[in-house]
């Protein structure tokens, strides 16, 4: 998973983007709780995440005010399908802007 963090203004990235990386952290239940706690603005994790490794911050995610979803929808739990495609991490309000972009995306060969 990667993360970005705020640019702040006046920085000369803020002009053309708004976020920059932040340094990885190993952990992805850990990056996850950090998006929660509002010290990471976005998560961003590659594919091949199994429940277990997020479930937990999931719900972590969910009492912040934030979520996880997968091709630009919510995740379900409990299904034969426990590996994970990409995933974000974001507050509620980033995700519902986000999920029909990465659904397009998804769908994409």
């Amino acid at each position: 998973m990667h993360s970005v963090t705020g640019v702040p203004a006046g920085n000369p990235l803020s002009k053309s983007c708004w976020m920059r990386p932040a340094p990885r952290t190993p952990s992805l239940a850990y990056r996850l709780a950090s998006v929660a706690a509002g010290r990471i603005p976005l998560g961003l994790a590659g594919a091949g995440s199994h429940d277990w490794d997020i479930c937990a911050a999931d719900v972590i995610l969910g009492e912040a005010g934030g979520g996880l979803i997968e091709d630009g929808k919510e995740i379900r739990y409990n299904t034969p399908h426990t590996r994970r495609e990409p995933l974000v991490a974001a507050p509620a309000p980033w995700l519902a802007r986000l999920a029909p972009a990465l659904a397009a995306a998804a769908r994409r060969p």
